[in-house]
């Protein structure tokens, strides 16, 4: 008794330590390029939308996104920090998913080290790992609930239960692509748990309730940019997220047909699996069912399908990638491992983002008409105070120039202050030279050079693509 007892001891300090090696390995590997791209148009806003105070994060409608994640940046960051401080809460929650994904595939009773490792090399996990918004957060509370309700499944204690719930209260209040876990899962615990649920159940739909408002209350024609997904534009997007080297969506049809037939292949022990952790079986399939789900919701509601909206359907796919190799011969595990460790030093550890670096090199210390509102607070964590900015409008053109800008353009917007800005930018002259029209991250336009004030307004009131509905993949 005491040799096994030993052994079981040095065997569970070995996984330890390899799961310490696995996070330590995930985060040097989201640290490698966390500052190579300046904050995009969103990342910025996030230093503008956090300046709110908490209570008006949570219960007014002052930005699309939920209260949580910009609480969180108020409260340990603050506005006026740099790219790679700002994206530090994704950067931390990111790197806790590797240690969160090898207990839900323990609790799963699937292969937990090699769940670990494959959270710390997926490319779209460390993508939004290094990006200044709420989908790395997401996914964590995502992740925790999933292992909770497995737990509970198991013990039917009602501290899981609770645990369970809490997360995917958090969850919603960090971002809308929560209620494709919560949504299913509720009726899961509904379903198994009975009238032991209905409590809990009805204290946590209670305190959802200020989000609820919250969502109903925010302007209908507040996210009207996003075209609804065709299948092929889908799959394209899942085949990126999921499979190594990034590839189009013909391979992801040869990923599927080789899931099935590895799934088949094993589909007595599958069976067991599923029969002997209820739990487990149902939380992969959820998560896996994660973007048909986003995808459907654009249909009868509004289009959300994007990869970050189904950013969560990750741990579910690594979870059923695991399930498959868990009846394999453990040299598969490895193969796979190294296939995305490779890809990863293909494909990079980050999307490209809006360069505003480079157009801020380009432009010099030269006055800059940017022709849409989104971008003002990335060009200006870029160029900071020193160029004159002006901001094209519909109902005309704004001057954007207080100092310190971070604070300026909080009440810009906060307390509607644009009217005074308007009025300093209709005092500024048409024929005001050089002036650059910019209208976005990735290009300047005209490409030749800059034009005249009148000249660039001209220009950014000829520019109706970006006023269309698009799909946008990232």
């Amino acid at each position: 008794m005491g040799v096994r007892q030993h052994l079981t001891g040095r065997s569970s300090s070995r996984r330890l330590l390899a799961l310490f090696a696995a996070t330590l390995a995930g985060l040097l590997i989201r640290l490698v390029e966390i500052d190579r791209w300046p904050l995009w148009s969103d990342e910025a806003l996030t230093l503008i939308v956090a300046q709110w105070p908490v209570k008006f994060l949570f219960f007014a409608a002052v930005d699309p996104t939920p209260g949580l994640y910009y609480a969180l940046h108020k409260l340990t960051l603050g506005p006026t920090v740099g790219a790679a401080a700002a994206r530090s809460i994704s950067l931390v929650c990111g790197t806790l998913l590797i240690p969160a994904s090898y207990f839900l595939a323990r609790e799963a009773r699937l292969p937990a080290l090699f769940s670990a490792a494959m959270i710390a090399l997926s490319f779209p996990l460390i993508d939004y790992s290094q990006e200044a918004r709420a989908y790395s957060l997401l996914a964590l509370l995502v992740t925790l609930s999933a292992t909770f309700f497995i737990r509970w499944t198991r013990t039917r204690g009602p501290r899981s239960l609770v645990a369970a719930l809490a997360a995917c209260l958090l969850a919603f209040y960090t971002h809308f692509a929560s209620v494709f876990w919560i949504g299913p899962v509720v009726l899961a615990i509904l379903w198994i748990g009975r009238r032991q649920s209905v409590a809990p159940l009805l204290l946590t739909a209670i305190l959802a309730v200020p989000e609820l408002f919250r969502i109903f209350g925010f302007p209908s024609d507040g996210f009207i940019w996003l075209a609804q997904a065709t299948p092929t534009q889908a799959a394209d997007t899942l085949a990126d997220m999921l499979l190594p080297f990034r590839p189009s969506a013909p391979w992801l049809l040869v990923a599927g047909l080789a899931f099935g037939w590895r799934a088949w292949a094993h589909r007595a022990r599958i069976g067991g699996w599923a029969s002997a952790n209820p739990g487990g079986a149902i939380a992969v399939g959820i998560l896996v069912a994660v973007p048909l789900l986003a995808w459907l919701f654009g249909l009868v509601a509004r289009p959300v399908f994007m990869t970050r909206t189904i950013l969560i359907v990750v741990p579910g796919f690594i979870l059923m990638t695991a399930l498959l190799l868990k009846f394999e011969q453990r040299i598969a595990r490895f193969l796979v491992l190294a296939v995305y460790a490779i890809s990863l030093l293909v494909t990079g550890t980050t999307r490209q983002k809006e360069d505003w670096q480079g157009i801020a090199e380009r432009v010099g210390t030269d006055p800059i008409l940017l022709c849409e509102p989104g971008q003002v607070a990335a060009m200006r964590h870029v160029i900071g105070d020193r160029n004159r900015l002006f901001l094209y409008r519909k109902d005309g053109v704004a001057e954007v120039g207080g100092r310190p800008w971070q604070r300026y353009l909080f009440v810009l917007m906060s307390e509607r202050r644009m009217a005074d800005a308007l009025r300093q930018g209709a005092k500024a002259d048409p024929a005001l030279y050089p002036v650059w029209p910019v209208r976005s991250g990735r290009v300047i336009t005209p490409s030749s050079g800059p034009a005249t004030l009148g000249q660039a307004i001209a220009s950014c009131d000829g520019d109706q693509s970006s006023r269309r509905a698009r799909y946008i993949a990232d």
